[in-house]
């Protein structure tokens, strides 16, 4: 039986219903009409419901990354440019009232549909879909991806404390809508047996997807190594090893914040275990992996088109996968 709804949370249903249907309308306003808006005009405070409804079909197509914000910056302008053009659709710096109507038209499945199979990248785009996370399409847009506890195959493998038992991967959606692994090195998303002696517990970044890493240098508390990396810059969800048992436990405290320095690395002489390597951070045992991974990225439209960028991360137990 399901929990019975209080009155704050139907309110905030019904707010956030309300607000769709603003956004719908306002979009069909421009999509019925006969003028353009310029995407300068919808980066504005005037125009906020228009640019957050056109975020909205962009993000559930597959062209820009959640959240919706109104904020109709760089990323926002190519993700729209980007669909236009797909649809062979004139473009010009403006929202026309034939790229409104598209937007309101076009599916997942009829914009850049997916061809899934058996193989592992499939089997993690199905399980990312079901769970509601955000799978890039566009070409030449990557998907970053830890799996915990896996072979190179996929194959869920005992998640040992301290172990390097994890992949860091990269997809992307080729051609024609199949997806595929571009990169698969070894790596850890837990913390090394080293940093079990901080009292609240160290840092174990939370399952699923989240949004909070730039392109920077990564230092560690040492100062030692500094190399490219992924940085935080973000609120990020962890919890804290509160009984020191190298997993995630119902114990542990859950916390999020932005000052917690968990960055994606890479350690360096391909340690045999994690150890000082990490304390919370999503770190690769190959440091020249790891510079692969670091060229890749910088490589995606969305970095290029602003080095602001903040990448999208996802983190997903290999157990969890179809089979």
């Amino acid at each position: 039986m399901a929990p019975t709804k209080t009155a704050a949370q139907k309110a905030a249903e019904e707010k956030k219903a309300e607000e769709r249907a603003a956004r719908k309308k306002a979009l069909e306003a421009v999509a019925t009409g006969n003028a353009d808006v310029s995407v300068k005009a919808l980066d504005t405070k005037a125009r906020d419901t228009l640019a957050r409804a056109v975020q909205a079909r962009l993000i559930a197509l597959g062209c820009l990354d959640p959240k919706v914000d109104g904020e109709f910056g760089p990323n926002s302008q190519r993700a729209l440019m980007a669909f236009a053009r797909h649809q062979h659709l004139p473009y010009d710096g403006a929202l026309t009232p034939k790229i409104a109507h598209a937007l309101l038209e076009e599916t997942p499945d009829s914009f850049l549909p997916l061809t899934l199979g058996k193989d592992l990248a499939s089997r993690i785009v199905k399980y990312m879909l079901a769970q509601k996370q955000f799978v890039a399409r566009l070409d030449g847009y990557l998907t970053i991806v830890y799996l915990e506890g896996s072979t190179k195959a996929g194959v869920p493998a005992r998640n040992v404390f301290d172990q390097w038992n994890d992949r860091r991967m990269l997809l992307r959606i080729a051609p024609g809508g199949k997806p595929e692994i571009v990169l698969n090195i070894l790596a850890t998303t837990e913390p090394g047996r080293l940093q079990k002696e901080r009292a609240d517990g160290t840092a174990h970044i939370a399952l699923g997807q989240q949004k909070g890493w730039v392109v920077g240098t990564h230092t560690g508390a040492s100062g030692n190594n500094p190399h490219e990396a992924l940085i935080q810059r973000g609120r990020l969800a962890i919890v804290r090893d509160k009984n020191h048992s190298g997993h995630r436990d119902k114990g542990d405290t859950a916390l999020t914040g932005s000052g917690m320095g968990i960055n994606q690395h890479s350690a360096f002489r391909d340690p045999s275990h994690v150890g000082e390597w990490s304390a919370g951070c999503l770190v690769a045992q190959d440091h020249e992996g790891h510079k692969k991974f670091m060229r890749l990225v910088k490589k995606d439209p969305r970095y290029k088109a602003t080095h602001d960028y903040r990448f999208m991360t996802a983190v997903i137990a290999a157990k969890s996968l179809p089979k």
